[in-house]
């Protein structure tokens, strides 16, 4: 069977995008060896396989288990269950009796607890606790965050992103750990290890610290900001990725970014925000307006998804914060690139009948991939050969649903007796409905469920006097609050209507040194060219389309925010 964009994708549709990413999660387990997920795709090889790797432990299983969890809560479907218990139970395997995760000996991993992976250890277990309040998970998180506490206790932050019972590797050590795809890349590979492993457990900290109120994790999570935003010359005076080092991880300081919005949010500390700020905004010029950026800022003009879904993330942020302009960001982020880089097409990838072997498959690869991340994209294409032989981290995936599910839960937001319509997509709340015609015409249906005072963000690019409301069929004139129209207070029952014209226009845009002329409506891009040449992207003349085509849209489960 092959799989193709045009019967799949016929509109805009968020949670479609999130279940195939659920799907993809399903077909890269390993079966045969206790639902250890797998973790890279190659698709150009003959045959195409997929691999196992180090990351496939804490990292990879605490990640599915999170994207298991929040893309169960957005769509409502049992893709998956048997899966995501599986994975529980080897989550809850890895911890050591120190309480730390460990990974497994094995033919492509090393028995140490790695940083990173405790990062998604501590997401996938609080995402666990916030579904189940099941007391046994909140003790194993209480635990884990009390064994990082006493071995960050000397630095404040993790001076090697390796330990092991009797105590931290040798950053000689740790460096040919974990940045590699198997043992026999390990050698050869020197990056150096910025200390930005603790800034990226922040976020992830705060989270379990305002499910519980866990003052470890608070007291954590301040020391990595602290240490992240003032100490660790990663991160320059202006924001700057990259400082001094040869070589930096986007996505590592991006996480960190992240995680220092998300301490100032709920500390009220607005140094760290101003921080994160400048962060973001420095990283903003170093990638596209359509979502594009770089997994490294030195040599690689290659985009990790990952990173993606951080800038898309710290733009909410930074929206619910109070800089509402963000928003535009946010949406063109998901709009654009995001979903792009989701793989929906595998009719050109190669069926073999390979037998397995202990590190890697290679049967039925088209649909294993299908649903997946780009895990190395190119603006216009979803292959990139500069700098590895690999198509897709599964990371990239796990990444991309919380990316998702994030966008989708605050697309909308009630606050009381008032609700604001962020992001001009489909969301189905308690308190309203909203059909977007988005990208093919300018318009928003929203019904009303529950009285409400009811904002609207105004469509980027789009001036207010363009823009045409309507409410119950009677013509109406919103008043313009910065950048949401005010439709004043709506009762239950009532429809509204918004419309407004959708421009067409193309700018030539320089993304990492080379020019593309992006073709755009609205801000959904349909164009790009030049037109890659494997996998191209962007290949969406179907927006031009001034109709949206019919399609049968799936009742809303009952809501269900995890986060």
């Amino acid at each position: 069977m092959s799989y193709s964009s045009e019967q799949h994708l016929p509109a805009f549709n968020i949670k479609r995008h999130v279940e195939y990413a659920m799907m993809n999660m399903t077909n890269t387990v390993d079966y045969e060896q206790q639902f250890l997920p797998f973790f890279l795709f190659d698709l150009l090889s003959d045959p195409p396989k997929l691999q196992h790797s180090e990351w496939d432990f804490g990292s990879s299983t605490g990640r599915m288990v999170t994207s298991f969890i929040l893309g169960r809560a957005m769509t409502g479907t049992d893709v998956g269950l048997e899966v995501e218990e599986k994975l529980k139970e080897n989550l809850i395997s890895y911890f050591g009796n120190d309480g730390l995760s460990y990974r497994k000996e094995g033919p492509f991993s090393r028995h140490e607890a790695f940083m990173h992976d405790q990062r998604a250890v501590i997401m996938g277990l609080t995402a666990w606790l916030a579904e189940s309040r099941d007391p046994g998970i909140e003790n194993k998180l209480k635990k884990l965050c009390r064994a990082l506490y006493e071995i960050a206790a000397e630095h404040k932050y993790y001076p090697s992103p390796a330990y092991r019972p009797n105590g931290w590797l040798p950053v000689t050590s740790a460096e040919r750990t974990g940045w590699c795809s198997s043992p026999q890349e390990h050698e050869p590979v020197k990056m150096p290890v910025p200390p930005v492993t603790s800034g990226r457990q922040i976020y992830q900290l705060m989270k379990y610290y305002e499910l519980t109120g866990d003052e470890v994790a608070w007291l954590l999570a301040e020391n990595f900001a602290h240490h992240s935003a003032f100490e660790d010359d990663t991160i320059g005076p202006d924001g700057s990725f990259n400082y001094r080092h040869q070589y930096i991880h986007f996505h590592s300081v991006s996480g960190t970014m992240v995680g220092l919005l998300e301490f100032g949010w709920v500390s009220r500390d607005w140094k760290y925000i101003e921080r994160a700020k400048r962060m973001y905004d420095w990283a903003k010029r170093h990638g596209s307006s359509f979502g594009w950026f770089p997994e490294s800022l030195r040599d690689e003009e290659v985009s990790e998804t990952c990173c993606i879904v951080d800038m898309l993330e710290a733009s909410i942020l930074l929206a619910k914060i109070g800089f509402t302009e963000y928003w535009n960001d946010a949406e063109r982020y998901l709009r654009n690139h995001l979903v792009e880089a989701q793989l929906v097409d595998t009719s050109w990838i190669k069926e073999s009948t390979r037998a397995r072997t202990p590190e890697a498959v290679f049967d039925n690869i088209p649909k294993r991939a299908f649903g997946a991340f780009a895990g190395w994209s190119l603006p216009n294409d979803f292959i990139s050969r500069k700098y590895h032989n690999w198509d897709i981290m599964n990371c990239c995936t796990y990444h991309a649903i919380n990316g998702l599910y994030h966008a989708w839960r605050d697309a909308i937001v009630t606050t009381g007796s008032t609700t604001h319509i962020n992001l001009l997509i489909d969301r189905h709340t308690k308190v309203i409905n909203v059909r977007s015609w988005l990208p093919y015409q300018g318009g928003l249906e929203i019904d009303l469920h529950k009285d409400t005072v009811l904002y609207v963000r105004l469509p980027e690019g789009v001036s207010p006097k363009d823009i045409r409301c309507h409410i119950d069929g009677y013509d109406t004139s919103p008043t313009v609050l910065g950048n949401y129209l005010r439709l004043g207070r709506l009762c239950s029952g009532q429809h509204c209507l918004i419309e407004f014209p959708l421009a067409i226009r193309q700018e030539t845009e320089r993304v990492y040194g080379n020019d593309y002329i992006v073709k755009w409506k609205g801000n959904t891009v349909v164009g790009i060219s030049p037109v890659g040449t494997v996998v191209p992207l962007y290949q969406r003349e179907r927006f031009m389309k001034d109709s949206q085509p019919t399609e049968v849209v799936n009742p809303e489960p009952l809501e269900s925010t995890i986060f």
